[in-house]
């Protein structure tokens, strides 16, 4: 399934917690719903013509968090696409972000190009405490399950915080220290993947903070592109090259190449529960609208013999969202 909803390029896409809905997020300011299923778009949240870099979701899968270039969070409502909350004490563009799973549910955290990660209570709007997090850009923030938060920065660190404290309790680096352009926790929350913009996907031991495996092939020099464990099975990724790659987590090898994007891919997300991934492209020249592409498990193609995921590409299965009409919408500013 193809689907078109952003005039720019495509920053985020996220399945929500209850894997009903993803959102996209796009330098065109706009965060997109879409139903995952049939890819009806759902809903467009709009405020202001400044980017967004990134989204994330509350966890009964009502509301999303942006991150946006105007130095400033916003939480919206899906339902209507009314702007709850502002956040707002980044003083540089805000980057990345992710929310808290764990109950109650109300702990977010941003990071961003000020170099510092900040942890936030959604009951209060208030920010509760500002973390120096890199020498650069804080490229990557996410929640493990255990009082831990990571942080990774172009300053070729993943550092891995207790966000209860504030304190770092562990830094992991590569020998060379590539940027890092992305840091997931492993569902267990022993590991964590950290992609990097050498081309590589390093897999750390949390505990013992060495790297137990290492994935290759595709390609990130340029831009941060994301990669996701899918059904502890495999690891998928974007790349520059215009593929998503799905590597076997155990054995690294790359089991399959999915094409169909024209332009760099540095946006992925897998869904909670299903085997599927959603991608989306940048737009590095011309005049075009970005695309979005949802691969399903176990469909029949002619890129291999024995495919795990394929997307079905066609005119008739291109989905359109036309553009929302551009005006400020709040119930409530903080």
């Amino acid at each position: 399934m193809k689907l078109e909803g952003h005039s720019a390029s495509v920053s985020c896409v996220k399945y929500s917690p209850n894997g009903e809905m993803f959102c996209s997020t796009s330098a065109d300011g706009q965060a997109v719903i879409w139903d995952s299923e049939i890819g009806e778009c759902k809903q467009q949240c709009f405020d202001s013509d400044a980017g967004l870099s990134a989204v994330c979701w509350s966890a009964d899968s009502r509301i999303i968090c942006t991150a946006s270039d105007d130095h400033c969070s916003r939480l919206w409502d899906i339902e209507t696409g009314v702007c709850l909350q502002r956040l707002e004490g980044h003083s540089a563009p805000v980057f990345s972000i992710d929310w808290s799973q764990q109950t109650p549910h109300s702990l977010l955290a941003t990071a961003g190009f000020d170099k510092t990660l900040k942890l936030w209570d959604i009951r209060t709007g208030k920010c509760s405490k500002t973390i120096t997090a890199g020498e650069r850009t804080v490229t990557s923030v996410h929640f493990a399950n255990n009082g831990r938060v990571c942080t990774g920065s172009s300053d070729g660190l993943c550092k891995i915080w207790d966000y209860g404290t504030g304190k770092c309790m562990s830094i992991l680096a590569a020998d060379a220290s590539p940027s890092v352009a992305s840091v997931k926790w492993s569902p267990n929350g022993r590991y964590l993947m950290c992609s990097s913009k050498d081309s590589t996907i390093r897999l750390w031991n949390a505990e013992t903070g060495t790297i137990s495996k290492l994935y290759a092939g595709h390609t990130c020099e340029k831009f941060c592109v994301w990669s996701e464990f899918a059904s502890s099975q495999w690891v998928v990724s974007g790349s520059e090259d215009y593929k998503i790659y799905v590597w076997d987590l155990q054995t690294k090898d790359i089991e399959q190449r999915l094409v169909g994007h024209t332009d760099a891919v540095i946006a992925t997300d897998t869904h909670p529960t299903e085997m599927a991934i959603v991608s989306g492209e940048i737009v590095s020249s011309g005049d075009r609208r970005p695309a979005i592409h949802v691969w399903k498990h176990g469909l029949e193609n002619d890129q291999d013999e024995e495919p795990i995921f394929n997307s079905i590409l066609s005119k008739k299965n291109t989905k359109i969202c036309g553009p929302k009409k551009k005006r400020k919408r709040y119930s409530s500013t903080k």
